[in-house]
């Protein structure tokens, strides 16, 4: 109405041209302080531009270490057209980076739903620990963690994890609310398509290569034979549709479980032991070990391979034989190797039932068919409740 009403009085009073100019101006001004939120500025006693600054220093820090169109995944992940429990809904804190920079690659930005963006949505599941080994295979050279929204405690158990485990190193910038980790090349490096599928194993360093660091999706063993089958390992290429199932994904439908296992097929076994985390909560560790001759990936498929448990008495007596609980991890478990899944305590149901002097048993299942302690080669593995 107001446009309306400006165009009309200019066709009446043309001479009124420069006052109305000004006057519209001044409205449009007001309307872009109207629209600047009220709380557009969180940083307590550091101003936006003292933030803008500091930020742009520790990015421009990061940038000239590292070599030209390095890879630099952030953390924690947030797609902006999705909740996340650090940001909430349409955040984009993570463009950030992109700012202060000019020949870096950021994680943070693909368009929702591309292949990018899932294969980064598949990882945001999993702990640093698990997606560590994954950005050191897939090429990135450094990981940048924004303090704004990682509480204090909860960055000191992850940069703990990351110096002691992995020997990285760390700058971390107070001011900027931001801290960097180098990542060092681990030897290799896995080459995707452009539907982020893995095509190719590319061996720039087999000196370099630990294989107790691998991605859970790595086969440690299928790697092993394909770089001991090789004259010249240093410049090995490999790839995995020749050698398949070096490297598992989606797509290696064999692990899948579409039929019932035969009784003398259920060939696995799990060790329990209690650990902390950060906030020194009990959690479970759990080694799962497959001792059979296919390669699991569990809580897929129509008769999926899981883990539950069983409450015993202090005779190890059966008292609870099985509430439904499953471990929900999706990981894979590649024929004779081990992998190791955490759980929260508190994700298991009825604790407060559960007698004092008994055990939790752990055991593989196979949904819809039977337990693998069925078969006397496989076995579970037992906590005293009283540990936990």
């Amino acid at each position: 109405m107001l446009a309306v009403w400006l165009t009309s009085l200019l066709k009446t009073r043309p001479h009124w041209k420069g006052g109305i100019n000004i006057f519209v101006l001044f409205i449009g001004i007001l309307a872009l302080i109207d629209q600047i939120p009220a709380d557009s500025d969180k940083s307590g006693n550091l101003s936006a531009s003292s933030r803008f600054l500091a930020e742009r220093k520790f990015v421009q820090t990061i940038e000239n270490s590292l070599p030209a169109g390095s890879m630099v995944y952030q953390y924690p992940y947030s797609q902006y057209l999705s909740d996340n429990k650090y940001y909430g809904w349409g955040a984009f804190a993570h463009m950030r980076a992109y700012l202060h920079s000019s020949n870096l690659h950021w994680s943070n930005g693909g368009s929702k739903n591309s292949p990018v963006d899932n294969w980064h949505m598949g990882l945001t599941d999993k702990t640093l620990d698990d997606i560590l080994p994954v950005l050191q295979a897939s090429g990135f050279r450094g990981v940048l963690f924004d303090l704004w929204v990682l509480k204090p405690d909860e960055f000191s158990e992850l940069r703990k994890l990351l110096e002691g485990k992995y020997n990285l190193s760390f700058i971390v910038d107070d001011s900027a609310k931001m801290a960097f980790s180098y990542i060092e090349s681990p030897g290799y490096t896995i080459e995707y398509s452009n539907e982020m599928r893995p095509h190719q194993l590319v061996i720039q360093d087999v000196r370099k290569i630990n294989f107790e660091l691998l991605p859970n999706n790595i086969s440690r063993l299928k790697l092993a034979e394909a770089i001991n089958s090789s004259s010249d390992v240093d410049n090995l290429s490999i790839n995995l549709k020749e050698h398949d199932g070096v490297v598992l994904e989606d797509t290696f439908i064999g692990a899948f479980f579409e039929t019932r296992l035969e009784k003398a097929d259920l060939l696995g076994e799990l060790d329990c032991s209690v650990s902390f985390n950060s906030e020194n909560q009990p959690q479970i560790r759990i080694a799962v070990k497959n001792h059979s001759n296919k390669t699991w990936k569990l809580n897929v498929g129509k008769y999926p391979l899981s883990i539950g448990y069983h409450i015993l008495d202090s005779q190890k007596s059966v008292l609870q034989w099985d509430n439904g609980f499953r471990v929900k991890d999706e990981a894979w478990v590649p024929e004779n190797e081990t992998r190791f899944l955490l759980v929260d305590l508190n994700e298991l149901p009825d604790k407060e039932t559960w007698p004092h002097n008994g055990y939790v048993a752990f055991e593989l299942v196979q949904d819809g068919n039977m337990w693998f302690n069925a078969n006397p080669k496989s076995a579970d593995c037992q906590l005293a409740l009283e540990e936990l």
